[in-house]
């Protein structure tokens, strides 16, 4: 994969879309693994600070992260989840950060659990 950027649409039923951008320099192996599996899908789950689905993808945190900022996605390697952040918090353990959001991430607090979520690439 000679690609160092991707960028994906995430979209969020009953909320519409946000913009990401992944970033391969963060979590190269990562990176490589997410953007060949795309499109991927899921139902979506919530914490106080972030809404995240899991996907089919099982690896190990690569370059593990001990503090995280709203708009930050994250790959939650315990869960094989991506998380998308719009709360200031510590990330779960065994996380790496894999992007950006390119839009506000704050529409995220309304996010229903068990909403499909689909990023795809732009």
């Amino acid at each position: 994969m000679g690609a160092q950027t991707t960028r994906v649409r995430v979209e969020i039923e009953g909320l519409g879309s946000l913009r990401a951008e992944l970033k391969r320099f963060m979590a190269p192996m990562t990176y490589d693994e997410i953007v060949r599996k795309l499109p991927l899908s899921g139902a979506a789950a919530k914490w106080d600070y972030a809404v995240y689905v899991q996907v089919d993808i099982k690896r190990g945190a690569e370059k593990p992260i001990y503090s995280i900022s709203p708009g930050d996605v994250l790959y939650w390697a315990t869960n094989g989840s991506i998380i998308f952040v719009f709360r200031r918090s510590q990330p779960p353990t065994h996380s790496v950060r894999i992007g950006v959001l390119l839009d506000d991430p704050s529409p995220l607090e309304s996010v229903r659990p068990g909403s499909r979520i689909q990023i795809a690439p732009e």
